[in-house]
């Protein structure tokens, strides 16, 4: 697969397909396609589970198999070192998102914006601002291959975190939301995702930056509707 004069790894198609599944679930749940539990655990959830194990095991299966070498820089810290500045950099980023969540709930309520809008143009943002600054160095070292994966490893991994907080969540379903704005965020989600199947199915020039344009274009969509 060609993309900005590089190989990448056929894994993406997969992880790919599998956000697209995923949230084509959730938005069946929302329809009352697939609202009915099994011994208190939606079905949903159940499926977003084992499609994401389904997903991580073929991951791993084709994970030796990489037709690409990026070249990135070469390492020169110890694996002691890298595990443990990981470790402390992640812990960082943990406890920051769950002070931004709390700060998120007050300005959805000062501001009148409602709990989608909020968290997708807030919460969403500032979570993902060092998806932005790693992906961004990433494609300077050019890594692409993990910089791609960083993107869409973290959406199939926000699915399973979904079905993880219903498994927990003892006051209902999670999908039983009742704000517009969210079904919104995953119908747009679901057609920029399947624009990136499309930017990676085809080598084409013109149907890269239309893809481009689309994924674009949902996102400010999603901030119009």
């Amino acid at each position: 697969v060609k993309f900005a004069k590089c190989d990448l790894s056929k894994i993406h198609f997969i992880v790919a397909v599998s956000v697209v599944a995923m949230g084509l679930l959730i938005v069946c749940n929302k329809y009352g396609f697939l609202a009915f539990d099994i011994a208190n655990v939606s079905i949903t959830s159940i499926l977003i589970i084992i499609l994401y194990v389904a997903t991580v095991y073929i991951m791993y299966k084709m994970g030796g198999t990489s037709e690409s070498d990026d070249g990135g820089d070469p390492v020169t810290l110890s694996r002691k070192q890298i595990l443990t500045r990981f470790t402390l950099v992640s812990v960082g980023i943990v406890v920051f998102s769950v002070i931004l969540t709390y700060i998120t709930d007050e300005l959805s309520v000062r501001l009148n914006l409602g709990s989608g809008l909020a968290g997708a143009l807030f919460l969403g943002v500032a979570t993902s601002l060092p998806e932005v600054t790693s992906t961004i160095s990433l494609f300077r070292m050019r890594n692409f291959n993990i910089a791609f994966g960083n993107i869409a490893g973290s959406n199939v991994f926000n699915f399973f975190v979904l079905a993880i907080a219903d498994l927990l969540y003892t006051g209902g379903s999670v999908y039983h939301f009742g704000d517009a704005k969210v079904i919104n965020l995953t119908v747009f989600g679901l057609l920029s995702t399947s624009a990136v199947y499309l930017l990676l199915r085809f080598r084409s020039p013109w149907i890269k930056a239309l893809m481009s344009l689309v994924m674009v274009a949902c996102y400010l969509a999603f901030l119009m509707v």
